[in-house]
């Protein structure tokens, strides 16, 4: 692929680190605007592994149990609840700068949780409560890998932009 423009996709503000997320090759949206910013609180770094900008339908919410083998698994590790399911009907734009970056997908989901988690922030999971099935939207996220000073290291998926269609 020619490497002719750069389409921002979403940028991070972090204590200490401004990262800014980038797709990297031909513009699939002639003159597109840079999307909102939106912050993510995070203490540490963190490297982008893949940008994902997609149109998609919301398909609804099922039930999800950590399969985790930590001794606070499956109910009290925060990651069993309701998660949101997205069905991806098509890529708007997409780049994959690291190795270890997710491939494009036909689904999302994001666990739900009332106050928000690392990577489902309160203001999206407020959003996507009101979304119903069948509901198009716009959703872009970024797949990361964060690495916290006390030697914590791990990825997430963090969604950027939600917007109903």
């Amino acid at each position: 692929m020619k490497i002719s423009s750069l389409l921002n996709i979403c940028t991070f503000f972090v204590p200490a680190l401004a990262l800014t997320a980038c797709v990297v090759g031909e513009s699939p949206m002639p003159n597109a605007n840079p999307t909102p910013e939106f912050s993510v609180p995070r203490s540490g770094n963190f490297k982008t592994l893949s940008l994902h900008d997609t149109d998609a339908v919301f398909a609804g919410t099922r039930k999800h149990v950590c399969m985790g083998r930590s001794m606070l698994c499956p109910d009290r590790c925060g990651h069993s609840g309701t998660l949101a399911v997205f069905k991806i009907e098509k890529y708007n734009a997409y780049a994959a700068p690291d190795k270890y970056g997710d491939p494009q997908t036909n689904e999302f989901t994001c666990l739900l949780n009332p106050e928000g988690t690392t990577e489902t922030a309160k203001e999206f999971v407020e959003k996507i409560n009101t979304l119903k099935p069948g509901d198009k939207v716009r959703l872009a996220w970024a797949h990361i890998y964060v690495s916290e000073p006390g030697g914590g290291n791990y990825p997430e998926r963090v969604i950027c932009e939600l917007e109903k269609r």
